[in-house]
């Protein structure tokens, strides 16, 4: 997230919330944790209703 947030130039704290709510929608999943977590698009609501 800190590359996302370095890039939007924003506060990683700003992100957070953004995040969480894709990752609840299943357009974003997470692996790892803390440091090593890597973001991947997800297959959630959104991206199934668009096929």
């Amino acid at each position: 997230m800190v590359v996302f947030a370095a890039e939007l130039e924003l506060g990683v704290r700003d992100l957070q919330r953004p995040m969480s709510l894709l990752k609840r929608d299943g357009r974003v999943r997470s692996v790892g944790q803390r440091q090593s977590m890597r973001y991947f698009p997800g297959l959630g609501k959104a991206a199934g209703a668009s096929r």
